[in-house]
């Protein structure tokens, strides 16, 4: 039988209290990993490795040290973690692993795409294998990563097709129609959502949000004090944090409605 985290589900609410700068995301995350068993762990952390792949992109451009990027916290590994992995990175997961080994020998992972590119394209296909959660995610992610990152390639005028992570089988659709929807309208509802709110740096990142939270959500469905809901509750204080990190009126504003959000769906 699956672990049911009851305790941390109904603590929650009370963490998530305070609004705006009041709201904690290291007392939550601390809480959570507290609270779950050792597999579980792993599973929140192949989770938060996302934000550990851009870190470790820009550490091997050095652009965290140039000062041109900063270093995201939420990711599973600090900073003096990560700068030492250009030269020993043994220890770490294999997708991870097998991406710097090519990064030392001059290979690609995949040809024809960027750098950032190919560790997206590595890390999907490892968590995809994990579990059902995980498959839908990397599916999911991957979707929706490309379709903005052709959108974006359209705006330039540039060919989308070293943006787009070949990882499933939308991701060569995305990649070469030319139609508004990508020709995906009918298999992916959201595509409309990002096409809407494009034009609006704000207005897509918020699209973006509520994207992710409903996805959340339906992968959580029926499964309330499950290990699905608390990663669910994860990637919602996460996008939360990002908003708190931008210390503007709007960043605040946005963030307070979200956590807003986020105490009613925990408190159903």
């Amino acid at each position: 039988m699956a672990q049911e985290y009851c305790y941390l589900i109904t603590a929650l609410p009370e963490m998530i209290e305070g609004g705006g700068k009041g709201f904690s995301y290291g007392k939550i995350r601390q809480l959570i990993v507290e609270e779950l068993l050792d597999e579980d762990v792993e599973l929140l952390k192949l989770l938060l490795l996302q934000y550990d792949n851009v870190n470790l992109f820009n550490t091997l451009n050095k652009k965290i040290a140039a000062g041109t990027a900063s270093f995201d916290t939420r990711g599973w590994f600090s900073q003096a973690e990560m700068e030492g992995f250009a030269a020993e990175f043994d220890t770490l997961p294999e997708y991870l692993q097998i991406f710097l080994q090519n990064y030392k020998d001059g290979k690609d992972a995949v040809s024809g795409i960027g750098l950032l590119e190919q560790l997206y394209y590595l890390y999907y296909s490892e968590i995809s294998q994990k579990n059902d959660w995980f498959a839908q995610w990397a599916d999911f992610s991957a979707d929706l990563q490309n379709v903005v990152a052709a959108a974006n390639a359209r705006e330039l005028g540039i060919a989308p097709d070293k943006s787009v992570i070949p990882f499933n089988d939308n991701a060569d659709k995305i990649a070469k129609s030319r139609a508004a929807d990508f020709g995906l309208g009918n298999s992916i509802s959201w595509i409309e959502q990002i096409n809407k709110n494009f034009a609006n740096p704000v207005a897509l990142e918020e699209a973006i949000d509520e994207i992710y939270w409903k996805k959340a959500d339906e992968l959580a469905d029926g499964k309330w004090f499950g290990i699905e809901n608390v990663l669910g509750i994860m990637v919602k204080a996460n996008s939360i944090e990002r908003w708190l990190r931008l210390d503007t009126d709007k960043g605040i504003a946005r963030a307070n409605d979200l956590i807003e959000k986020l105490k009613s769906s925990v408190r159903k």
